[in-house]
């Protein structure tokens, strides 16, 4: 296509008039063309991989924290798995001073439907998530012995997202 339309810019020609198709644009046109690409891939800093966690199916999303101190991970198995990172260090470094050897401090039962989604409060300590259930859940992870949502948001489609305004005061949910 090209070279076509070089040659028809060289030929003072264009398309024709009756294809209702305009004249190239010359110079103001984009060059898509495509130059040698090939060369070694980008190298990408050394990291470790562990698996930590104990879902019993896979991990659809996880969501740190607004202060790093925390994660979650949402499951298709239903469950969301709360986690600390200092104890995911101490782990990790193999002190074992203080680490119990589980680095997940909760577990959170209450979807009936795969976790699609998950959320930490700006300011609170809650953990919203969106599933398949069409449901979205509150959880208060200040209190070590809850277990279920204390508060629950009823739609009428698959929660795909959830997300707080960094005020915290609102929400967004995509169906």
């Amino acid at each position: 296509g090209l070279a076509v339309e070089q040659e028809e810019a060289a030929r003072g020609g264009g398309a024709p008039a009756a294809a209702g198709l305009a004249r190239p644009l010359g110079t103001n046109a984009v060059d898509f063309s495509v130059q040698n690409v090939r060369g070694p891939s980008k190298t990408f800093p050394k990291h470790e991989t562990r698996h930590i966690s104990d879902h019993k199916n896979v991990a659809r999303c996880a969501k740190f924290s607004p202060d790093g101190k925390y994660f979650a991970t949402g499951s298709g198995d239903t469950s969301i798995k709360f986690f600390e990172v200092s104890k995911i260090k101490q782990t990790m470094l193999g002190d074992s001073k203080e680490s119990s050897g589980r680095p997940v401090v909760r577990t959170f039962y209450d979807h009936v439907q795969p976790i699609n989604d998950l959320d930490f409060h700006p300011i609170s300590p809650i953990l919203i998530s969106g599933a398949k259930d069409n449901t979205i859940k509150f959880f208060d992870f200040s209190k070590t012995a809850a277990r279920k949502a204390f508060r629950v948001i009823q739609d009428t489609h698959n929660v795909r997202s959830v997300c707080f305004h960094p005020c915290g005061d609102y929400i967004l949910a995509g169906d």
